[in-house]
C-alpha cells in the first residue's frame, strides 16, 4: 500500500508480480498491467483505470458532452497560452519543447526576411509546404507574402522584376491626355 502526496487520502493498492515489476488491475478492462500503462497524479498516484481505457473514456465524455469538452478546452488554451503553442509547434513540425525560443534567438529576434524584430510568441515559423522543412521564424507580414505567392521563387522572381520594372503610370495618364 502506497500513499501518494501530503493529506492525500487515497491508498493504491498495487501488486508485485515474480519479475519484481510493480502492477496494477484496471478498473475498466480489468487487465492487470505494469504500473507504467496507468496515468500518474501527484496528489493521489496511478489512476484507476489504464491508459488505453483512460483515453476511450475521456472520448467518450467528450462525444457524450461537447459543449463541455468545447468550453474546457477554451479555457485550458486561454489558461496555457505557452503550452499551446509548444503543443502546436510539436503537432506541426514535430519540434520539441523550446524549439520556438532557440530559433528566435538563433534569429537575434527578427524576422529571417525583413529583419524586423519580433517576439519568439508572434514569430511564425516557416516551412517548407512539400517537405516540412523549417526555413525559419518570420514576421506576420512576410509569411503571409510567402503564402501569396506560393512559396514559389519563380512568382517571387517575377514580382520582384516587376517592381524593379515598373514606372509611374500616372505618367502614362498624363501622355494619353497630351497626345
Amino acid at each position: 500500500m502506497h500513499n501518494f502526496g501530503a493529506g492525500s487520502s487515497v491508498d493504491v493498492v498495487d501488486v508485485v508480480d515474480v519479475s519484481g515489476e510493480r502492477t496494477k488491475k484496471c478498473k475498466d478492462c480489468g487487465e492487470t498491467k505494469p504500473i507504467v500503462e496507468f496515468y500518474v497524479n501527484p496528489k493521489s498516484g496511478p489512476q484507476a483505470c489504464c491508459k488505453p481505457c483512460a483515453v476511450n473514456r475521456a472520448a467518450a465524455q467528450r462525444k457524450a458532452n461537447p459543449e463541455l469538452a468545447r468550453r474546457r478546452s477554451r479555457e485550458w488554451v486561454r489558461r496555457n497560452p505557452d503550452k499551446r503553442r509548444a503543443n502546436h509547434d510539436r503537432w506541426k513540425y514535430g519540434v520539441p519543447v523550446g524549439f520556438r525560443q532557440t530559433l528566435w534567438a538563433s534569429q537575434h529576434g527578427c524576422c529571417a526576411i525583413c529583419g524586423t524584430a519580433i517576439t519568439a510568441e508572434a514569430g511564425h515559423i516557416d516551412h517548407d509546404h512539400t517537405t516540412n522543412r523549417i526555413r525559419g521564424m518570420l514576421c506576420w507580414g512576410c509569411n503571409k507574402g510567402l503564402g501569396a505567392f506560393k512559396d514559389s521563387i519563380e512568382n517571387l522572381t517575377m514580382a520582384a522584376g516587376y517592381l524593379q520594372s515598373t514606372q509611374d503610370l500616372r505618367d502614362l495618364a498624363v501622355e494619353g491626355v497630351t497626345s
